[in-house]
C-alpha cells in the first residue's frame, strides 16, 4: 500500500510513477483498524488522504481487499483511492484538489466479507450467504475531490463499480477502459458540480450499467455483441458502451 497524506504549510506538486521494468507487477495488501476492533478502514493499494496535485502515472493496483463493516463509508476497497478531505487544526479542509490518475491500471480489487486478521467482535457482517458487498469496492474512487483527473487508465474485474466518482466536482474522466467489474462500468454519483466525461470505453460490467449518473449531454454510443453497430458519428468527445446479448 502507498499512502500520501497532507504535510501542513508545505506547498508542492508530487508525482509518482512506476519505474520497475515489469510494470504489471502485482501488490497484494490487507488493510484493518487496529484501534478499532471489528473494524475496516478505507484499504487500497495507493491512497491519497488529503492531498493536492498529486499525479499517479503509470502505477499499478492488483488485488486489493477489505472487509466490509456495516456503516455506508466502512471496509471501502479500491485500488486507487483520493479520500474525502479533512479538516486541519483550525477546521479548515485541506486537499483534494486537482489530483490525478494517468495511465493507471486497477486489476481484481474486491471487497471480501471474511477479514484476514480478525479481532473481536468481528464485524457483523461476517456471516451471511455473500461474500462481501460490491457497492463498497471500486476499481478508482475519488470521494468529493475537486478538478481530479482521470486519463487513460484501465479498471478490469473489480469486485465493484470500475470507475466511481462520489460528490466530485470539475472532474476530466477521459479515454478510461472499463471492463469486468460486477457492480458497473463508471458511476458518477452525486455530483457537486459539472465533470466531463469523454471517449471512455466500457464492456461486459457484470450487473450495473456501463454509464451511471452522467450528464445530460454526453454522449453513449451503445453496441451489443452480434448485432449490426449504428454508424459511427466520429465525434472526438463519444463513449462507447459494449454489451452481451
Amino acid at each position: 500500500m502507498v499512502v500520501v497524506a497532507a504535510v501542513p504549510a508545505l506547498l508542492l506538486q508530487l508525482q509518482i510513477e512506476n519505474q520497475s521494468a515489469e510494470k504489471q507487477r502485482p501488490y497484494l495488501g490487507w488493510n484493518v483498524t487496529p484501534a478499532v476492533p471489528g473494524k475496516s478502514a478505507p484499504a487500497g493499494g495507493f491512497l491519497l488522504h488529503s492531498t493536492s496535485h498529486v499525479v499517479l502515472r503509470r502505477c499499478v493496483a492488483i488485488g486489493n481487499r477489505n472487509a466490509s463493516g456495516p456503516a455506508p463509508d466502512e471496509g471501502l476497497a479500491a485500488g486507487f483511492l483520493a479520500s474525502t478531505v479533512l479538516a486541519d487544526m483550525r477546521g479548515e479542509r485541506v486537499g483534494g484538489v486537482a489530483n490525478a490518475f494517468i495511465d493507471c491500471v486497477a486489476d481484481g480489487n474486491s471487497v471480501e466479507r471474511v477479514p484476514l486478521f480478525v479481532q473481536a467482535p468481528a464485524p457483523a457482517v461476517d456471516a451471511g450467504p455473500i461474500r462481501g458487498d460490491p457497492r463498497k469496492g471500486a476499481g478508482f474512487l475519488l470521494d468529493r475531490q475537486r478538478d481530479p483527473r482521470v486519463v487513460g487508465c484501465q479498471a478490469l474485474n473489480n469486485r465493484g463499480r470500475g470507475l466511481w466518482l462520489r460528490g466530485c466536482a470539475g472532474a476530466l474522466v477521459e479515454d478510461n477502459l472499463l471492463a469486468g467489474n460486477s457492480g458497473g462500468g463508471l458511476h458518477d454519483e452525486a455530483p457537486a458540480g459539472p465533470n466531463v466525461h469523454v471517449h471512455n470505453r466500457a464492456r461486459v460490467n457484470g450487473d450495473g450499467p456501463d454509464y451511471a449518473g452522467l450528464p445530460a449531454a454526453t454522449p453513449v454510443r451503445a453496441w451489443t455483441l452480434g448485432t449490426v453497430a449504428d454508424e459511427h458519428s466520429g465525434s472526438p468527445f463519444e463513449n462507447t458502451s459494449i454489451s452481451v446479448p
